[in-house]
């Protein structure tokens, strides 16, 4: 989540308002969306747009809070904070640094960035130090998250749902066996959905997982990784394809999923041996 001293270097109003963070800020914007997070706002820092007398870039501005995603349900503010941190007044500037401490306390977001020194402050003396970061900070952090994707094994080969080719006669059966998977996976296409696959004569298909992480599945807390689709096609089993794709999974969520992850009902031996395919979620 970005505070609103990140949010208006993102967007100038004017060439005039161009400034030094923009450059930073736009590249961990592009990190975040790499890397597959997501980037979110608080609704309460509408209040701080609000406070902008000049009434032109006030508008725009307001307007332009609505690219980013604003955090649905934001936590409400622990009393036990009025002791450590004091009771800001009602849509003050401290009021609207509480809110945004207490989405970050609530594993509601991961990391909150700011470049307010006061909100580094408060983040120490309510525990929450080491979520709190700079632009630079968070910068350095998601693109060492990034670079911590598993290495596949030999002949797997991660990659995206776009380049699957749609009409590859791999997916005939899924087409079969599930009538909406053609407009399903076009869908993953447009989201850009990873995958793991491994390709037999001439670039078509020979195993593929395709994967959607989400958070908050089944109540759970954290990231969680969905087994979408897992399939080997018949010619290649018995090669132990299945099982080069389940080393990846593990291998995935080890560096990338720290919460849990799940899997259809059948057992991953089913999957491995090749035995069951699965598709549609």
């Amino acid at each position: 989540m970005i505070d609103t001293n990140v949010l208006i270097p993102l967007e100038p109003s004017s060439p005039g308002q161009v400034e030094e963070l923009m450059e930073p800020a736009t590249r961990l914007v592009r990190a975040i969306e790499e890397a597959g997070y997501q980037l979110f706002i608080h609704p309460a820092m509408k209040v701080d747009v609000e406070r902008d007398r000049d009434e032109g870039r006030r508008q725009l501005r307001e307007l332009l809070l609505g690219k980013y995603l604003p955090l649905p349900a934001p936590p409400l503010v622990p009393t036990s904070w009025d002791e450590v941190l004091g009771s800001p007044e009602l849509h003050s500037n401290d009021w609207v640094d509480h809110q945004l401490l207490a989405a970050v306390r609530a594993n509601a977001v991961g990391v909150l960035v700011t470049e307010d020194l006061r909100i580094h402050r408060k983040a120490k003396r309510v525990g929450l130090k080491e979520r709190v970061a700079t632009v630079g900070e968070a910068l350095a952090m998601v693109q060492g998250l990034r670079d911590k994707f598993a290495r596949p094994p030999p002949a797997v080969e991660f990659t995206f749902a776009h380049d699957v080719e749609a009409e590859d006669p791999f997916l005939d059966s899924l087409r079969g066996d599930y009538p909406p998977f053609s407009d399903w996976f076009r869908k993953c296409q447009m989201e850009h959905r990873r995958c793991w696959v491994v390709r037999g004569h001439g670039r078509h298909l020979a195993a593929l997982c395709l994967i959607k992480e989400e958070e908050g599945v089944l109540a759970l807390k954290g990231r969680t990784l969905k087994l979408c689709t897992f399939k080997v096609a018949p010619e290649h089993q018995g090669r132990r394809l299945g099982e080069l794709l389940l080393k990846s999974v593990f291998e995935h969520v080890s560096t990338r999923i720290r919460s849990c992850h799940w899997s259809p009902a059948f057992t991953l031996l089913e999957m491995a041996c090749g035995r069951r395919t699965y598709a549609g979620l």
